[in-house]
């Protein structure tokens, strides 16, 4: 395109219409990508809209999985996994001489 013979007029008339064209270009392709992202969201099995939130990755980290038992008790057999308050049994065996180490489950 030749722009060497446009008046001023003319050439802002024609960025004018460039800047309009570029925002309906941005808009159309910003639509297309918005919809292949949830066509590949749908066929992987998640939420597109969960995806882009940040909420499915929020509460799946929150997930805890249960702790493996860590202490056991010599006789009962009653285990601890050594997270939160120290139960009974445990403070008992300490009081009467027992570390925890003695009371470890050993794995092989």
């Amino acid at each position: 395109m030749d722009l060497s013979n446009l008046k001023i007029k003319d050439l802002r008339a024609l960025i004018e219409k460039a800047k309009e064209r570029i925002s309906e270009l941005e808009k159309s392709e910003a639509s297309d990508v918005r919809n292949k992202l949830i066509a590949m969201a749908r066929e992987a099995g998640f939420d597109a809209v969960e995806l882009l939130s940040g909420k499915a990755a929020a509460t799946a980290s929150k997930v805890r999985r249960p702790a493996k038992p860590k202490y056991k008790h010599p006789t009962s057999g009653a285990t601890w996994t050594g997270r939160g308050v120290k139960p009974v049994w445990i403070r008992e065996l300490l009081a009467s001489g027992h570390t925890l180490e003695s009371l470890t489950i050993q794995t092989v």
